[in-house]
Order: C-alpha cells, then sequence, then structure tokens
C-alpha cells in the first residue's frame, strides 16, 4: 500500500502574495480543473458525499478515495492530492497536469511550495457550488489570522439559501445586492451568487480580504467588492437584497481558570457565549434589509423554553417571517449543548472543572442550546418557526423539508 507523505511543517499562505494573480491564468486553471473533473458535482457524484469533507478525514479513507474511486482518474488524483489532501506530489506529476506557466505562477502565489522533489500546497483550493474557494484547511486552526476551511454549514447555509432565493427572487435580475458579513474566504457570497449580482464582503481579518478577492477572481466574480470591517462596532453603509452571514464562534476568555496570558485576537474571538459577533449582526439585519430584502445566519444558537434567545429576534419575528431550520434543541448543560458552544475553545484544557455549566447556570437568559440557520423574510407574514434538518455530508436538506420551507417562505 502506498504511504501518503503530507508536510505538516509548511508555513500559513502568505495572503499579500495573492494580490499578484492573474485573472487569465486563473481561468485557465478553472479550465484544467474542469476538464479532469475537479469540480463539486464530479466530486461529489463518485464520493456520494459533500467532497470538501475530505478535508478532515481519516489516512484509511484517504487510502480507499486515492485506490479504490480515482486509480484510473489519474489527473483528477493528482488534484485531489495537492488541494484538498494535504499530500506531497512529484513536481513532475503537477506539471504534467496544470502546464508549466500555470504551475510557475502558482508558485509565484505561494499557493504550491517545492519540497525537494515534491510540490505541497499550504493551503485548500476546494470545489465548492460550482466555484472554486482558496482557504487555510486545518493544518493552520491555532493561528489568529486564520482563514476557514470549508466544513458543513458552508455548503449547507449555501443551498438552503438558493432554495430561498430561487422562490423568492427573479434569477434574470441582475441588480440583486448581497452583502456577506463575516466574509472569510469569499464562500457564502459567491456560492449563493448568480450572474452579475453583485457582492460586497466584509471581514475585520486583513487575509480573508485577500482571500476572498483571490476567489472572485478565480470564479470571475470582478464586480464583487471586499473590505476591512469590524460588525460589532461599525455599521456597513446602504441597503441589500440579501444579508447573509457565517459568524465565528469561537468562545471562552474571560473566565475562572482562563489563561489570560494568550489573549485572543477577535478574528478568532466571539465573546463568552460565542455570541458577541452574532448579536449585532441579528441588531443591525432589519435596518441592512431593502423591502422584500432575506436575512441568512448559520451557526450555535442560544435558546429559550425553545425560541431563540434574542430580543432583537423577537423583533424581526413581530416584522416579517422569521425561520429557525435547526437540528436537536438540547439542554444548555447537556454534553451536546457544551460541545456545540465550546467545542472551538483554544486552550481548552486549561479552563477550570466544571467552568461551562457555571456560566451557563450564572446567566438566566436561556437554557438551550441548538445548531441552525436563522431566516428572516422581511415583508413576509409576521410569526416565529421551528423547522427540525438533519444536515449530513450526503443530504444537506431533506426533500421533505424542502417542501415544509418553501411553504413558510410563501407565507
Amino acid at each position: 500500500m502506498e504511504v501518503i507523505k503530507v508536510s505538516n511543517d509548511i508555513e500559513i499562505l502568505d495572503a499579500h502574495k495573492l494580490k499578484k494573480a492573474s485573472e487569465s491564468i486563473l481561468k485557465l486553471l478553472r479550465r484544467i480543473f474542469e476538464e479532469f473533473g475537479f469540480t463539486s458535482r464530479h466530486l461529489h457524484e463518485i464520493s456520494g458525499k459533500r467532497v470538501t469533507r475530505h478535508t478532515n478525514i481519516s489516512h484509511r479513507e484517504k487510502i480507499y478515495l486515492q485506490q479504490q474511486i480515482l486509480y484510473d482518474q489519474k489527473e483528477l488524483g493528482v488534484l485531489v492530492d495537492l488541494f484538498l489532501l494535504s499530500c506531497n506530489v512529484e513536481k513532475k506529476k503537477i506539471v504534467e497536469v496544470l502546464a508549466k506557466d500555470i504551475f510557475l505562477h502558482l508558485l509565484e502565489l505561494g499557493i504550491l511550495e517545492e519540497v525537494g522533489a515534491d510540490v505541497v500546497c499550504p493551503a485548500h483550493l476546494t470545489p465548492l457550488s460550482d466555484n472554486y474557494f482558496l482557504n487555510d484547511g486545518e493544518k493552520h486552526n491555532d493561528h489568529q489570522e486564520h482563514i476557514i476551511q470549508i466544513v458543513l454549514e458552508q455548503p449547507y447555509l449555501i443551498e438552503v439559501s438558493k432554495i430561498v432565493l430561487e422562490s423568492k427572487f427573479n434569477k434574470n435580475d441582475c441588480k440583486h445586492s448581497v452583502l456577506d458579513i463575516c466574509t472569510g474566504s469569499g464562500v457564502i457570497g459567491q456560492g449563493i451568487q448568480h450572474g452579475k449580482w453583485s457582492v460586497l464582503g466584509l471581514d475585520i481579518n486583513w487575509r480573508a480580504i485577500e482571500y476572498s478577492r483571490f476567489n472572485a477572481k478565480l470564479n470571475g466574480f470582478s464586480q464583487n467588492s471586499y473590505s476591512l470591517q469590524n460588525i460589532a462596532k461599525e455599521t456597513p453603509d446602504g441597503k441589500y437584497d440579501v444579508v447573509i452571514s457565517n459568524p465565528p464562534y469561537n468562545a471562552m476568555v474571560s473566565v475562572d481558570g482562563w489563561d489570560k496570558s494568550s489573549d485572543l485576537d477577535i478574528t478568532l474571538h466571539a465573546g463568552v457565549f460565542g455570541n458577541s459577533v452574532s448579536k449585532p449582526i441579528m441588531s443591525k439585519a432589519y435596518n441592512l434589509l431593502n423591502d422584500d430584502g432575506i436575512f441568512f445566519m448559520v451557526g450555535t444558537t442560544l435558546l429559550k423554553n425553545g425560541k431563540i434567545w434574542h430580543p432583537d429576534v423577537e423583533e424581526l419575528s413581530e416584522k416579517g417571517t422569521l425561520i429557525f431550520l435547526h437540528k436537536v434543541i438540547a439542554p444548555a448543560t447537556s454534553w451536546e449543548a457544551i460541545r456545540l458552544l465550546f467545542s472551538t475553545t483554544p486552550n481548552y484544557d486549561k479552563l477550570a472543572p466544571g467552568v461551562f455549566k457555571k456560566l451557563v447556570h450564572s446567566n438566566n437568559g436561556f437554557n438551550e442550546v441548538s445548531w441552525g440557520i436563522i431566516i428572516f423574510i422581511k415583508g413576509g407574514t409576521p410569526g416565529y418557526h421551528l423547522l427540525y434538518n438533519l444536515p449530513t455530508d450526503g443530504e444537506l436538506i431533506e426533500t421533505s423539508k424542502i417542501k415544509d420551507l418553501k411553504a413558510l417562505i410563501d407565507l
């Protein structure tokens, strides 16, 4: 059995270099990807699940993928090894697949690095929603300016948003505007983008802005713009047809037992309960929407007795249709709730025993936790609606739930 070589000592990609990206060469790169089946549709077809989830699989599963699924697709196997599985690949093979000019340009941008006779990608270049997104993968998760890898919430939010937007908007209307808050790699805004729709992406992380601009160039969305902005302290200008967000949810800084010598940057920190970013987004959403505009947000959500714990959500449900498409709602002090709230806490092992439960008990605002997507339709029939759905790699939203969702959209 072939041994897969993976470089773990590659430094995080220098995002400054992405400014040099050539649109013409990136266009050729896309053609090569499409020619050899390195597309979200083809990879989903041959894998049976969302291929983006192959960024977090075991060594055994990588062997299955390489030797049982991609064994007869040589070029595709090279692209998957390089851009999704973080494997070292022979330079000769890469040049044969990408062509020399493209290979040299990706080296110049830092997207490829030479390691002896091999080549490695210090990031991930992930196919999703008929587009491609450069992101940092999992190797650099602890870096304070890390650009999050593609995981379930991004394709889930994109899929659900497309269902809603196709029901409410005219696809041929090129004037639709999208505000993508906490844009990261630009994946959400570009993932739902259609034709000449305009997207403004905001983020507090300068590397996110560079990644989003690069991805917009790669995906042919030259009309998009991206800007540094702290949504917790600033309100964006203008009004939009769609406001969408996948905010950060890392937590636990100001608690007993926390190692205060390791201060966190806000790009990784969203408050004690992970909601210091989502709260201002929800409070500002209504005024950022045009008439009949739609707001989407995915993430871990705090509830009290089955309703989202936030006064602005209550207000939204009185001004339009509010839908919470959710997974199981767990008691706040349960193992599942703690996992949802604090699973990404850095240095979690240094926290005092029982501190999670103490924090929950000391806060009377909520008693339950869930994960899912908030959908608000401005101008829809006022009301608050819970809709259970369990997204998986194979089926993001159940067919029966699509019907239920469309019925709520049309209220």
